[in-house]
């Protein structure tokens, strides 16, 4: 885990964003805008997260996997160019459906729509590869309507044009990952467990890139 100053860095950049993020999605390119703060926090969180010894293995790399279509315009290549996840280089790898899936740390799973694949939707990747996933220590992340309920762990969502965190450490848990105390507690954060009712506002979502 990272020092306090990495703490108080997610905790501010999140309150700002809580506070409203003046004209993130009041302007044209507000999907890429968005993308690129998501990008940075699938980053920044990472030091939040333990994963077992073993997951993280002998080698030199960290592996940020995307399933379905990118949303993120090169964002996590650019991170991942001059920045290390617990000293490890990290690699970004695209899956474009379930099928195509090899073990990662990290997989963000798009919801962006995709007529050719096998999955449409998040939803369809979600249920396509928990199944690939189940019992290994892959965090799952996404920004999809009920997302941290039905099996992943952390969700992004907007609300009120604030952007937060839906976090269910129970499905972590379950595959021997550690969310820490110090991350739930953030004021933009939502804890969420799979058999938890949906939330009685559906949180809006900005995901189209211009």
């Amino acid at each position: 885990m990272r020092g306090r100053g990495w703490i108080l860095g997610l905790a501010l950049s999140l309150g700002w964003l809580s506070a409203g993020a003046p004209g993130l999605f009041a302007q044209g390119d507000a999907g890429s805008r968005e993308y690129q703060l998501k990008a940075v926090f699938l980053y920044k969180i990472c030091p939040f997260v333990e994963w077992p010894p073993n997951a993280l293995g002998n080698g030199n790399t960290f592996v940020i996997g995307v399933l379905g279509p990118d949303p993120f315009g090169g964002a996590l290549e650019t991170i991942a160019a001059s920045e290390k996840v617990q000293g490890k280089k990290i690699v970004i790898q695209h899956f474009p459906s379930a099928k195509n899936y090899q073990p990662c740390h990290l997989l963000f799973i798009s919801n962006q729509p995709d007529a050719n694949a096998g999955e449409k939707t998040a939803d369809d990747r979600l249920k396509a590869v928990l199944g690939k996933t189940r019992g290994t220590p892959v965090l799952l992340v996404g920004d999809s309507t009920g997302f941290a309920l039905q099996g992943g762990m952390i969700n992004f969502y907007i609300e009120e044009n604030k952007l937060k965190l839906e976090v269910n450490p129970k499905a972590a848990e379950a595959v021997g990952l550690k969310i820490s105390s110090r991350l739930l507690a953030l004021s933009v954060v939502k804890v969420v467990s799979t058999s938890a009712a949906r939330p009685p506002q559906e949180p809006k979502y900005h995901a189209r890139l211009s």
